[in-house]
C-alpha cells in the first residue's frame, strides 16, 4: 500500500500557491474573473477560495511570512469576510459591487507586498 503524503514544506507551498493564484485572480476587473473562474456563481467561489487558502496559510505558515506580509493577508481576509450577501450573489451583478472594487485593489497591493514569498514559492516548484 503505497502512501503519499507530501511534507508540510510541500503543503505550505501548494497551498500559498493556489492563495497566490486566487489573489491574481480577485485583482483582475470582473470581466476576466468571470473569464477565470467560469460558472454561475463566481463571486462566491473567489471570495470562498482566497478565504478558505488564506486562512489555512495563516494556521500553518509559521514563520514562512514576515510579519507584515502576514498583517496584510489578515487585512484582505478580514475585508473579505465582510463582504455583503449582495456582493456574493449569483449573478453577474455581484462582481461590480463597489466593495469588490476594493478588493480589487487590496489584492493587487497584496500581490506586491508578497512578491518575496511568491518568489519562494516558483523556485520551490522550479528545483
Amino acid at each position: 500500500m503505497s502512501t503519499n503524503k507530501i511534507s508540510a514544506v510541500e503543503a505550505l507551498h501548494n497551498t500559498f500557491f493556489y492563495f497566490a493564484e486566487g489573489l491574481t485572480v480577485m485583482a483582475s476587473d470582473a470581466t476576466k474573473q468571470r473569464e477565470l473562474i467560469g460558472g454561475a456563481h463566481v463571486a462566491w467561489e473567489l471570495q470562498n477560495d482566497v478565504k478558505d487558502f488564506g486562512e489555512t496559510l495563516l494556521n500553518c505558515a509559521g514563520p514562512f511570512f514576515l510579519q507584515s506580509e502576514r498583517t496584510g493577508i489578515v487585512s484582505l481576509l478580514d475585508k473579505i469576510k465582510k463582504l455583503p450577501p449582495d456582493a456574493l450573489r449569483s449573478d453577474d451583478k455581484a462582481l461590480i459591487h463597489p466593495q469588490w472594487e476594493a478588493l480589487r485593489i487590496e489584492a493587487a497591493h497584496l500581490l506586491l507586498q508578497l512578491a518575496r514569498p511568491i518568489v519562494e514559492n516558483q523556485a520551490f516548484f522550479n528545483k
